[in-house]
This record gives C-alpha cells, sequence and structure tokens, in this order.
C-alpha cells in the first residue's frame, strides 16, 4: 500500500493504542444487528430510465403520452424481464410505467 505523507499520524487511529473500553464499545456498535446496513447495489440501483418522464406513442392512435417510468417489470423468479445492453435499439428491458395525467 501506498504510504500517505501529507496526513498527521496523530489524528489516525491506532485500534491497538486505543482505550479497551472504547474498542469493545465501537465494535459493538459495529456488530449491531438492529442497525441496518445499506443494501448491496443492484444493475438497477443506476438505471437511468427509472423515475424519468418520457412520451411514448398511443398503439391506437399515435398520440404522444406522457408517463414516469416506475420500475422493471419482474418475471416469476423476481428476475428482471429482458436485458440490458450498451446500444439502445438493442436494450430490451420492460418497465413499468404510470400515465402523468393520472
Amino acid at each position: 500500500p501506498k504510504q500517505v505523507s501529507h496526513l498527521d499520524s496523530s489524528l489516525l487511529l491506532d485500534i491497538n493504542l486505543e482505550d479497551p473500553d472504547f474498542v469493545a464499545q465501537l465494535n459493538s456498535i459495529i456488530n449491531e444487528k438492529s442497525i441496518k446496513k445499506e443494501d448491496e447495489p443492484t444493475p438497477d440501483s443506476y438505471d437511468p430510465y427509472l423515475n424519468m418522464e418520457i412520451g411514448l406513442s398511443r398503439r391506437y392512435d399515435f398520440a404522444l403520452v406522457t408517463v414516469n417510468v416506475r420500475k422493471r417489470v419482474l418475471d416469476d423468479n423476481n428476475e428482471p424481464i429482458r436485458s440490458t445492453h450498451n446500444n439502445p435499439l438493442l436494450d430490451t428491458r420492460k418497465y413499468e410505467t404510470e400515465l402523468v395525467d393520472g
């Protein structure tokens, strides 16, 4: 590991030099089961389409309607339907949308 030279070493925590009561309390907080851990990011965590407002063409009269993209559509196994692709023309993801005007 590369040593960082611009840090004041007196500000760094050395767990071996700390008060044992402090270390015990710190470990009890770190290991506390009731504290919610952050969820692991999923591919959808950074989905650029989620919460986007877009215009779609209605099938029967081709009128433009505005919708909000709410979430990915999932199959019976809770897996996203279809797949992501860098090329938008080949991206086959399915989304649940909601009309902006209700």
